[in-house]
């Protein structure tokens, strides 16, 4: 039933999606990125959904700054410490249960920007560090953009919680929520990409070398055009220009097991990869 409202919601609504955020409300605007985590177990998707507001992606596409927090990369983000928000919507053990995935997603939609460099249907997808994302045709990058500006819909103006403006609490009973997107109420799909998007916390931590210490979760982003008209076709430190369809890697996305969200360019995972991993040198240690 949420499937065929959602369907003619979108084909009434189009485009005016994003109005202007109410006051202690996730904005999620057009252009951004955002975090979702949620509960997977069997086939069940568990009843709630954390959503995080990133901000603006070519802050995050742009970024030099090496292993800084998002908050460093966006001062408009009240604090890089999701941890209360996670214990609220999965409990004290989310880190540990096994059964939290998270992942990252952003779009700008049809018909809108460029924004900061980023044309219409521009998106971006994570996906665990060291894989690599698809080159998607224009047909699955139109159905990309189209499930993501749904999504961006449904947590637009949602109340923020635990004291974070930028984090809020989707029961998966609401439209639009994450659910739809994902297996198994999504069977493959991933927002239509056929690529699994998304990262398990589970028991283990990643350990990053270069003393960066030691990871709950990372995750490699990655931006992809639908035009290049109008579109600022340098990421960072990438050597290169970017091409319509081709993914082009603009950094990872690291979460401690205290919930510290933090950011590490391009460049950093190719150093890091000459260790021995794309990305980061993976090294998995058992929690005590």
């Amino acid at each position: 039933m949420k499937t065929t409202i959602k369907s003619a919601l979108l084909g009434l609504t189009g485009v005016a999606f994003f109005a202007n955020p109410a006051m202690g409300a996730v904005s999620l605007e057009n252009g951004s990125l955002a975090i979702a985590f949620y509960q997977s177990t069997g086939q069940t998707v568990g009843p709630n959904t954390l959503v995080f507001d990133l901000g603006q992606a070519n802050l995050y596409r742009e970024n030099t700054a090496y292993n800084v927090s998002v908050s460093t990369v966006n001062p408009g983000i009240v604090n890089s410490n999701i941890g209360p928000a996670l214990v609220a919507a999965f409990g004290i053990n989310w880190a540990t249960s096994g059964n939290v995935r998270w992942m990252v997603v952003g779009n700008v939609e049809q018909l809108t920007g460029p924004i900061s460099g980023d044309p219409g249907r521009t998106s971006y997808f994570s996906v665990p560090v060291g894989a690599t994302f698809p080159t998607l045709t224009s047909g699955f990058r139109i159905q990309a953009s189209n499930e993501i500006t749904g999504f961006f819909l449904g947590t637009q103006g949602k109340t923020a919680t635990v004291s974070n403006a930028d984090a809020a609490i989707v029961p998966t009973t609401a439209l639009f929520s994450v659910d739809e997107y994902v297996p198994p109420v999504a069977p493959g799909t991933w927002f239509k990409t056929g690529t699994d998007i998304t990262q398990n916390l589970s028991l283990d931590t990643i350990d990053g070398p270069n003393n960066l210490g030691s990871f709950e979760g990372a995750l490699d982003l990655f931006r992809i055009l639908h035009t290049t008209t109008n579109a600022d076709l340098t990421v960072g430190y990438t050597a290169g220009n970017a091409v319509t369809a081709i993914p082009t890697y603009i950094g990872t996305l690291a979460l401690d097991t205290a919930g510290n969200l933090s950011i590490i360019p391009e460049p950093s995972a190719a150093l890091l990869g000459a260790a021995g991993a794309l990305g980061f040198c993976l090294r998995r240690r058992r929690h005590a």
